[in-house]
């Protein structure tokens, strides 16, 4: 088994590719084996990093795998760019404070969560002013020399949690420092999603991490930095490749950020929005909007997901309409519908394979207005 063809490898860590476990264990195998683990695992780092963010027990020892983590990661992005010789002069002695890492990790880079990105970012902030991290001299100088190559100068004064916490000019820095880097050097961007725990009715987060999600957090505040990668130089290259977003938190900061990425991203093959928490009328209007341009910028959609929303009018419909050609797979899921005509006109989707309604509320008493039998090519309804 160890010794086996490159190809058979690829399918079968293919296969393996959403079993963590199985991933984890065949680092131990061999060297082969354990790059196309490696492979796997990175596809989605900050997702890798914070795997046991929903649980309820999440504490300093979790913290610790996260920032060592996303520490790995950032010396990947550092170590590239040092190859380059792009943007970061730096002395040798600081670059060899820094360790070589053994792969390329940001090379496998091909789904990123942007509120898992900023919420690793903090999370590595916190474990790096940690007090048992800050007990170790070599540690010390390690991180200081990584700020001072992110930012292009001395750092030596963040020598304990206390003027971190203080400073919030200083991780918003080295946020958009990551950010920008990330931007350049990820090869292939497929995936992108904005889905945040802190608003998930399911999901009963620690103390530690829901002292992030407070106003007055360093998360709150790095949100437009993390938010902000569209406008980052290489950001028009990596997100236009992407072909699936996932959108579930509408703050006003993400609402902005998927106008933005309607005016790259024109090759998304699969949207997906649902909010899970109540939001007021008019954020649900303007990230309706939104949505609406970002489908509108598309050249061939092929799938849509609706979840947890109120469909109170024909604009999305009529939308949806401007993708029938390649439009083949219609989803609406815990969704509420005023007026039975504002959905008529899914009956003009006549290339849909698949098409959905679980869990609605139909708030009238109209005759259901689409028949099956226009959909020529269904092969799935429900």
């Amino acid at each position: 088994m160890a010794c086996l063809p490159s190809d058979c490898l690829s399918n079968i860590f293919t296969f393996l590719q959403e079993d963590k476990i199985a991933l984890r264990a065949s680092i131990l195998v061999n060297r082969q084996w354990c790059e196309y683990a490696i492979k796997h695992l990175w596809k989605e780092p900050f997702r890798l990093a914070l795997a046991l963010k929903e649980n309820i027990d999440y504490g300093v020892r979790d913290r610790a795998k996260t920032g060592m983590l996303t520490e790995m990661l950032i010396i990947s992005l550092i170590n590239n760019e040092d190859k380059t010789k792009n943007n970061i002069s730096q002395t040798p002695r600081k670059f060899a404070l820094i360790p070589i890492p053994i792969f390329n990790y940001v090379a496998f880079i091909r789904r990123i969560d942007l509120q898992d990105l900023g919420l690793a970012m903090i999370e590595w902030c916190e474990y790096i002013f940690s007090k048992e991290y800050s007990r170790q001299t070599d540690s010390i100088k390690i991180r200081n020399a990584i700020f001072g190559t992110l930012l292009q100068r001395r750092v030596t004064r963040f020598t304990s949690n206390k003027p971190y916490k203080k400073d919030k000019i200083f991780i918003k820095e080295i946020t958009a420092r990551i950010c920008k880097l990330l931007m350049i050097q990820i090869l292939r961007l497929d995936y992108i999603s904005i889905e945040s725990a802190s608003v998930s009715p399911r999901v009963k987060l620690s103390e530690i991490l829901e002292a992030h999600f407070e106003e007055s957090s360093q998360f709150s505040d790095i949100t437009n930095d993390y938010m902000g990668i569209v406008s980052y130089p290489g950001a028009e290259n990596c997100l236009s490749q992407v072909v699936d977003f996932s959108w579930r938190d509408t703050c006003p900061r993400a609402i902005q950020f998927v106008r933005d990425l309607s005016l790259i991203a024109k090759n998304l093959t699969r949207i997906v929005f649902g909010v899970r928490s109540h939001k007021s009328p008019e954020e649900s209007t303007l990230a309706m909007a939104a949505l609406h341009t970002l489908i509108e910028a598309q050249n061939a959609l092929r799938e849509f997901e609706l979840y947890n929303f109120c469909i109170n009018g024909a604009n999305l419909i009529n939308v949806l309409k401007q993708q029938k050609d390649t439009l083949i797979r219609l989803v609406f899921k815990n969704f509420i519908v005023t007026k039975l005509e504002y959905i008529s006109e899914i009956g003009s989707l006549i290339n849909l394979e698949e098409l959905e309604f679980v869990g609605g509320t139909l708030e009238s008493k109209d005759f259901w207005p689409i028949s099956i039998t226009r959909f020529q090519n269904l092969k799935f309804y429900q």
